[in-house]
This record gives structure tokens, C-alpha cells and sequence, in this order.
């Protein structure tokens, strides 16, 4: 049980820094006061596009970080059925029809855990955005 403790700490340590990481990223495209631009509502409809793509690639690279650790470590050792089941838990759905290595169970809970986490911290990226650039169009 402490090794998939461990490594479900360590993958989730690593997933928060991707997430950091992608902070920037939306920083970077969310630059400027969009209430200036001459199609304000296109402009917002375009960075939204942007800061939402940036979200998304720094999910599947965190997908593809706990995919990388269950082959590593054999909880799933088949690349295609490792990130297939690291996408499933992620995003919570657990269909269960992969099951990791006996010793390995926790894992999945873990990356679950994980992916709750980021894709709400995501979210709450995304209503920043939506919630500034709506007090710039006077709806916020």
C-alpha cells in the first residue's frame, strides 16, 4: 500500500506543476483588454478557445504522466490500455474494465483523486477568464 501511496504523491506532485505550468500558458494568451478590440465578442470567443486548448494539453499530459508511471512501475503494462485507463480514472469515469496489476489497486482512486483536482482547479481557471472579461463587457 505505501508504494502506491507513494507514487500516486509523486505523480500528483508532478500533475500540480503541469497545472502551474498551464497557468502560464493562460496567462499568456489571456493578455489585454479585450473591450478595446474592435470585435470584442469574437476576440473573447477566441482567447476563450485559446485558454481552454491550453487546459486541455496539459490534461493529457498529465494523463499521459500516470500512464508512463503504470508502465513503469507494471500496473498496466500494455501503452495503450496504460493511457486508456489513466484517461478513464482521471476524468472519473471507471468503467473498470481494465484492472491493474494485483498490489495496484489504490492507483486508480489515486489518479481519480488527481484528476478531480485539476480539472476543477481548470474549471475555476476558465471562470476567472469568463467572470474578468465579463465585468469588461459591463455583464460582470
Amino acid at each position: 500500500m505505501l508504494a502506491q501511496i507513494l507514487l500516486g504523491g509523486v505523480v500528483t506532485s508532478i500533475n500540480i506543476v503541469v497545472q502551474a505550468l498551464a497557468m502560464l500558458g493562460v496567462m499568456a494568451v489571456d493578455q489585454g483588454d479585450l473591450s478595446r478590440r474592435r470585435r470584442p465578442v469574437l476576440a473573447f470567443a477566441v482567447r476563450m478557445v485559446g485558454v481552454v486548448t491550453v487546459l486541455n494539453l496539459a490534461h493529457l499530459a498529465q494523463i499521459a504522466l500516470w500512464a508512463t508511471a503504470y508502465r513503469m512501475f507494471g500496473v498496466v503494462v500494455d501503452a495503450d490500455l496504460a493511457f486508456y485507463f489513466a484517461f478513464v480514472n482521471f476524468a472519473t469515469l471507471g468503467y473498470g474494465d481494465i484492472v491493474p496489476a494485483e498490489g495496484w489497486r489504490l492507483i486508480g482512486p489515486a489518479t481519480a483523486i488527481n484528476g478531480v483536482l485539476m480539472l476543477g482547479w481548470s474549471t475555476a481557471v476558465m471562470m476567472w477568464v469568463l467572470a474578468r472579461h465579463g465585468a469588461a463587457f459591463g455583464r460582470g
